[in-house]
């Protein structure tokens, strides 16, 4: 869930599908006894964000404090295990600006692996991988073990399953 490209919408729709649709689902499926959740958030998430002059675009002050509200949302809700997901530049996506497609990986090897970029459909394995984790390492009646993962740089790309050679 999300607006696509944030800076083409207002402040208003930003929260709304941003924060306040995904608490509300994730206060639905909750009370259903659903054990883990994962949200695709963004890279410098953070709720002490303050707007700034970047208004809605993706990195901006609104934009990372609004991730950052989600994000504490799910990971006070009781969940049996939260995943994180925090990536970067998002390859192969059609909101991806194709500025930031074309540069990002001209200076991803000079900055801190957190801000690798990563394939779409590598994003979706990894999130498959997490949650298969997640739920094999805790059972229905285990309530004393809760998880909550950031996953960014190394964190989010050791869950991406490595690709068999192609056969001759």
């Amino acid at each position: 869930m999300g607006v696509g490209a944030p800076s083409k919408t207002d402040e208003e729709t930003l929260e709304k599908v941003d924060v306040t649709l995904p608490t509300e689902f994730a206060k639905a499926v909750n009370n259903h006894k659903i054990s883990h959740i994962a949200l695709l958030s963004s890279v410098g998430a953070d709720i002490t964000k303050k707007k700034n002059w970047l208004g809605t675009s993706a990195g901006g002050g609104l934009y990372l404090h609004l991730k950052g509200q989600i994000e504490h949302n799910l990971s006070t809700m009781g969940f049996k295990s939260v995943g994180l997901f925090r990536p970067s530049t998002l390859y192969g996506s059609p909101n991806t600006p194709g500025a930031a497609a074309t540069l990002a990986p001209l200076i991803e090897w000079a900055l801190p692996k957190k801000y690798t970029g990563i394939q779409i459909s590598d994003l979706g394995a990894a999130m498959f991988q997490h949650t298969l984790d997640c739920l094999s390492k805790y059972s229905d009646d285990d309530d004393e073990n809760k998880r909550v993962d950031i996953l960014e740089g190394d964190n989010l790309f050791k869950y991406i399953p490595k690709k068999e050679a192609a056969s001759k």
